[in-house]
């Protein structure tokens, strides 16, 4: 309620009281005592009132009054006035009321001066306890925010090694800690800690020496920060890495620029999949807070490597299926071709006997029996019939000239075939000279096309098609190209399109691709590289 200045106040007030006394003793001494001069005395309580002070007002009032009385027995020549006597005891009277009610006065602004500092004390102390209840509840939104935001780069679809480094960075920038880094197991339960060079580092230059001795530096259980978090499957803080007995980073190299650090694990069920560590530039007393939210995100980023470890075993599964399909298409094709074999050695010859034995037959009948030769010669139009049939079951279970010329003149023949069964017109063009191919591709090769031309017979409702093959470098590059009606995106992209599913699986082994492009003119050019 005052200010410091209201110490100094009893000093000239008493002063001032002082010389104020002296001047109402000498009004006493002048006037008759029937002037009063009690004001006066009353003007000197007031004054003492101002110094705030209990012996003060006292002091004055008791000084005032014995004044009046002194200067009223001291100078009894003064008593001319029967009205003197009252003026006396009606001052004593005002001075001794008037020091009372500035006495209760002081004593009710000393009691509320005491309760408003009371108020002012606790209103500070509350103010104190609501800052800090601010500042845990700006620290625990901040933790909320960094466990959604970790939530959310943890199931977004992106790479592993993305996603990593994104948590990285958001731990540190809600942290404050400039260094953030990952260490993995060498394998899958393993009991060594590699490190990764995914990083988040503030600023990549002070730190340069730390990062570069952390990427060749492997941890063993117990094995400094990583490997105290590997053992224990806990997180763990270090005050100081330079006075820590097991960092083996600092023994390798000084000014590292980094002080304390923390390191937490990702898990997957009760396997440690991972281990983040943190550092920062000064020492730290250990946070267990910061460390329980690192338990949860330790958990949340669990999710990426289930994820990661689930497409594994998809991609393996599919892998497998892949090699089995492509197993069963390699003994198919060897089938196929031994079939083709037999039917074409045995059975074409055994044909092509009959029909040779038919015709001599017919020879000797001419001159024997002609009335029977009608029936050699319908027997020799029946194996003639069956010799094309034959013919045809070995161009369709492997073309003889896949194996005897090449790719290009078996495309050739199989469009020429398509053509005369269709009645599609068909052009083939050749724009290199195959010197090179690879059995085994160029079957992959010859198969897709027949897909391919079976697509455009059922679907496309083309009138014309045209096809190119080229080879540069050991690749194939072969495309046919359409003017009917198109294909569409859904069309490409649909699972029930088992003919385009098929076409794919066939270029896998050779990295290659099957493309579709429907212009806006019309009709569907198909693109194989192999």
């Amino acid at each position: 309620m005052f200010s410091n200045d209201d110490k100094k106040r009893p000093l000239w007030i008493a002063g001032i009281s002082i010389i104020l006394f002296a001047l109402a003793w000498e009004l006493e001494v002048i006037f008759p005592a029937d002037v009063s001069t009690g004001l006066i005395y009353l003007i000197l309580s007031a004054i003492a009132y101002l110094t705030r002070k209990q012996s003060f007002i006292l002091s004055a009032g008791f000084i005032a009054g014995s004044l009046i009385v002194a200067g009223y027995f001291t100078f009894p020549q003064q008593h001319t006035s029967e009205y003197a006597v009252t003026n006396l005891i009606i001052s004593l009277a005002i001075i001794t009321i008037t020091t009372t009610l500035f006495l209760k006065r002081n004593q009710v602004e000393q009691k509320l001066q005491k309760t408003q500092e009371q108020l002012r004390n606790e209103i500070e102390t509350k103010q104190v306890a609501l800052n800090l209840a601010n500042i845990a509840y700006q620290r625990e939104t901040t933790f909320v925010h960094l466990l959604q935001d970790i939530a959310v780069a943890a199931n977004e679809a992106r790479g592993i090694d993305d996603s990593l480094q994104l948590c990285l960075k958001r731990i540190c920038t809600h942290t404050n800690w400039p260094v953030g880094h990952l260490y993995l197991p060498k394998s899958r339960n393993s009991e060594h800690l590699l490190p990764t060079t995914i990083w988040y580092l503030e600023d990549p230059e002070p730190f340069r020496n730390f990062k570069k001795i952390s990427e060749t530096t492997i941890m063993s259980p117990g094995e400094g920060l990583p490997g105290r978090v590997l053992k224990s499957g806990k997180p763990a803080w270090i005050i100081d890495v330079g006075e820590d007995p097991n960092f083996p980073r600092s023994r390798l190299a000084k000014n590292l620029n980094v002080k304390a650090g923390f390191a937490f694990p990702i898990f997957t069920g009760n396997e440690i999949v991972g281990v983040m560590e943190f550092f920062s530039s000064e020492a730290m007393e250990p946070n267990p807070e910061l460390l329980e939210v690192m338990t949860q995100i330790g958990a949340q980023l669990g999710r990426i490597f289930e994820r990661k470890y689930a497409e594994e075993e998809i991609n393996a599964s599919q892998e497998k299926l892949r090699n089995l399909y492509h197993k069963l298409e390699s003994v198919r094709e060897e089938e196929r071709t031994r079939i083709a074999r037999e039917i074409h050695d045995e059975l074409a010859q055994v044909l092509t006997t009959i029909k040779f034995k038919a015709t001599l037959l017919e020879k000797k009948l001419i001159q024997i029996r002609p009335e029977l030769v009608k029936y050699t010669h319908a027997i020799i139009n029946l194996v003639s019939e069956n010799i094309k049939v034959v013919k045809k079951i070995v161009m369709d279970l492997r073309p003889p000239l896949l194996d005897d010329f090449g790719i290009s003149e078996a495309i050739e023949w199989q469009v020429n075939e398509f053509s005369q069964n269709t009645g599609i017109e068909c052009s083939y063009n050749l724009n290199s000279t195959i010197d090179i191919w690879d059995r085994e591709k160029a079957t992959s090769l010859f198969r897709i096309l027949q897909e391919a031309l079976t697509n455009v017979a059922r679907h496309a409702q083309a009138k014309n098609l045209w096809v190119e093959l080229e080879q540069k470098n050991g690749i194939f590059k072969l495309t046919l190209k359409d003017d009917g009606i198109g294909i569409s995106s859904h069309q490409i992209s649909n699972p029930t399109s088992l003919g385009i599913l098929g076409m794919r699986e066939r270029a896998t082994p050779w990295n290659g691709q099957v493309n579709f492009k429907s212009p806006s003119n019309g009709g569907t050019i198909l693109t194989i590289t192999l």
